[in-house]
């Protein structure tokens, strides 16, 4: 049995799986799956889970890292066969903050592993 779908009918249920799972474990068993779908079907996805700090704005003792963080200060960027690149990480935060600062990226769908800077990940 072989499955097909069009590339927006992918991208939306990619967007919609990842809504609807709450731990950093479910999230990561989700993108190992997904993983397997997209090498069986010669799909290349990048995906790129994107944090910042406002200036002037100190983030909460009482939410630890990489835990808890406000939510208007952090985005998930997916794209199919495109590379995510520095310029687009930037450009989708600037349009998303008034004077970020700190920008962290991290590979992990679970959003825990591997958090580094900015000019650390696109060294």
């Amino acid at each position: 049995m072989s499955i097909s779908m069009s590339k927006a009918q992918y991208e939306q249920l990619v967007g919609l799986a990842r809504q609807g799972i709450p731990t950093a474990e479910g999230r990561r068993a989700l993108g190992d799956f997904l993983v397997a779908i997209e090498r069986a079907n010669g799909i290349i996805r990048h995906f790129l889970w994107v944090r910042w700090q406002e200036v002037g704005r100190i983030h909460p003792a009482n939410q630890p890292f990489p835990e808890n963080w406000p939510p208007t200060q952090e985005v998930k960027i997916e794209r199919l066969s495109i590379p995510i690149s520095r310029d687009t990480v930037e450009g989708v935060v600037a349009d998303r903050s008034k004077n970020a600062t700190n920008i962290l990226v991290s590979e992990d769908p679970g959003g825990e592993l591997g958090w580094t800077s900015i000019d650390q990940h696109f060294s």
